[in-house]
């Protein structure tokens, strides 16, 4: 094994000053880390507590179900997971700018949906009951999120399902695909690691739903569609206001619970990190 030498030099490159450190204190490099790793578990926890205080106020005691959107009446086995946008699933308004492509979606005759990151199963176990002739494919590397979906499509009677852990590159070059398939991908920013050219070219007639994650790396959405130009065309969906007062459920909050039960909480208490998603169409159909 190599070894450093301990010559003067070596120890001059490696010393740490205290220049250096408020040099990071101003860019605010290391503020940033310390609030993240110090403080993001106690506002997940936060979120997630008045969260179920809030579902608590919808269901009244009842079963917990989807009360608007494409996937009303979906319901959950119970409140028990970690997720911060619990409340926006249950009242429907999550994501909401993707309503219209999950109603396209629901009409068209796909034999199978891949779900890559599915979590919970609140849009894998929606399309499944909405879809029964379409065979749904969960992917998640969360083994709790793998078993409330189970358990999600137990309570909501669905058998088009099947659960899977790590999906890459291999898997989807390797999928039986056996008719129209639609690949919905929110992965984290693992997107250009899985959708090499090599999955593009082997899925030239698949459609594709994917959440670009430019909060993780700035390039995704430029690399992505750089490769999808040549089999694809594609539309970018962008958030959009919802229309507040029609959506059931809110009318006994106050405004403070409002405001918390319709942020989606992304980056943390009464945050929100707005995604793009892009809709792929294979240029020549199957």
């Amino acid at each position: 094994m190599m070894r450093m030498s301990n010559s003067p030099e070596n120890k001059t490159r490696m010393k740490i000053t205290p220049k250096k450190i408020y040099a990071k204190l101003i860019d605010g490099t290391i503020l940033q880390r310390i609030d993240h790793y110090i403080f993001y578990n106690y506002r997940l926890k936060q979120i997630i507590r008045k969260g179920k205080i809030l579902v608590g106020k919808l269901s009244a005691g009842a079963e917990v179900k989807v009360l608007n959107g494409v996937f009303k009446d979906l319901r959950y086995p119970s409140l028990e997971i970690t997720e911060s946008a619990l409340v926006p699933k249950i009242i429907g308004s999550y994501e909401y700018q993707l309503q219209p492509w999950f109603n396209r979606i629901i009409k068209r005759d796909f034999t199978d949906i891949i779900d890559v990151g599915s979590a919970e199963g609140y849009y894998a176990v929606g399309l499944a009951t909405r879809m029964p002739g379409t065979t749904i494919h969960c992917f998640d590397i969360n083994e709790k999120d793998i078993l409330f979906s189970k358990q999600m499509a137990n309570v909501n009677n669905v058998r088009n399902m099947t659960w899977n852990t790590f999906c890459d590159e291999k898997t989807l070059l390797n999928f039986p695909y056996r008719g129209k398939t639609l690949i919905i991908c929110d992965c984290e920013g693992y997107e250009i690691e899985l959708l090499t050219p090599s999955v593009i070219e082997k899925c030239k007639q698949t459609d594709f739903l994917i959440e670009m994650h430019n909060v993780v790396n700035p390039v995704i959405s430029g690399e992505l569609f750089s490769r999808f130009q040549f089999t694809h065309t594609f539309t970018v969906v962008n958030n959009k206001d919802v229309d507040y007062p029609l959506l059931q459920g809110l009318q006994n909050f106050t405004e403070t619970e409002k405001e918390f039960a319709l942020c989606e909480h992304r980056g943390g208490l009464y945050k929100n990190i707005y995604m793009e998603w892009a809709y792929f169409t294979p240029k020549v159909p199957l």
